[in-house]
């Protein structure tokens, strides 16, 4: 008798590029490293209802078109979906607690993601370059936005980060042009160097923290507005400005709670 397929092991899936469909076995659970990078006319793949893992690189470069993975899915590797042009996955599995470095960078035909409360860490370069994604949301759950993370996305106009939110690295926004509205929640602790550099569409900043987070250098285009809480002694405001954000405009218009 057969033994069912229970892994797709690394590189051992040898696809022809004249091949477009593959009809991957219910029994699989496991998609190794890099099993279909560089297939590049593969169109579709069925992913099979028990699948738990899918490798570093796994369908990297290739054309499939998906818009959504079986809930059973636990991980998703690094570089798996890297320059995926026609992926489109909207809502992740459940199981999915972080998000690791460049999974779906160039995945240009990704317009909306939702964070859901389970995912705690966006990695380095995560969802990069994804130029149509016009809308960002999230549960509250996510920890960190890690370097590079959203990098020149530039069709994103507004954000809400949740109030779990606490570390925003370097990089992280930059180059989201387009972006006009920023709240930021009181959870955070730290914003890093250049995190919202050359979102020249930016006007308003709202953070209703009565003690601001640690800014690194050039966070923000030098012409926000940065909304804060009031205060009826001013020592909110002198707060923010005694730990570097006086470089931009603040105004105390917040009702603190």
């Amino acid at each position: 008798m057969e033994t069912p397929t229970t892994s797709a092991t690394d590189k051992k899936i040898l696809i022809a590029n004249k091949i477009k469909k593959i009809i991957l076995p219910e029994s699989l659970i496991y998609i190794g490293n890099n099993a279909f990078v560089n297939c590049s006319n593969l169109e579709y793949v069925y992913i099979p209802k028990r699948l738990h893992r899918i490798g570093d690189g796994a369908f990297a470069t290739t054309k499939i078109t998906l818009d959504s993975l079986p809930s059973s899915v636990e991980y998703i590797g690094r570089f798996s979906f890297w320059a995926c042009d026609s992926v489109c996955i909207r809502r992740l599995p459940a199981a999915i607690s972080s998000i690791h470095d460049h999974t779906f960078v160039k995945n240009i035909a990704l317009s909306s993601v939702h964070i859901g409360s389970n995912v705690k860490y966006i990695g380095v370069k995560a969802f990069s370059l994804c130029r149509n994604l016009k809308e960002l949301t999230f549960d509250e759950g996510c920890v960190e936005i890690d370097t590079a993370a959203f990098v020149a996305n530039q069709s994103l106009e507004k954000l809400y980060l949740p109030n779990s939110m606490q570390y925003i690295r370097y990089h992280a926004f930059k180059d989201s042009r387009l972006l006009k509205e920023l709240h930021l929640p009181v959870s955070l602790v730290a914003i890093g160097d250049e995190a919202f550099a050359n979102c020249l569409g930016i006007q308003d900043i709202y953070i209703p923290a009565l003690h601001p987070p640690k800014l690194g250098i050039d966070v923000f285009p030098s012409h926000v507005r940065i909304h804060i809480p009031q205060s009826t002694d001013g020592h909110v405001e002198k707060e923010y400005r005694d730990k570097g954000w006086g470089h931009y405009s603040l105004i105390s218009d917040i009702k603190a709670e």
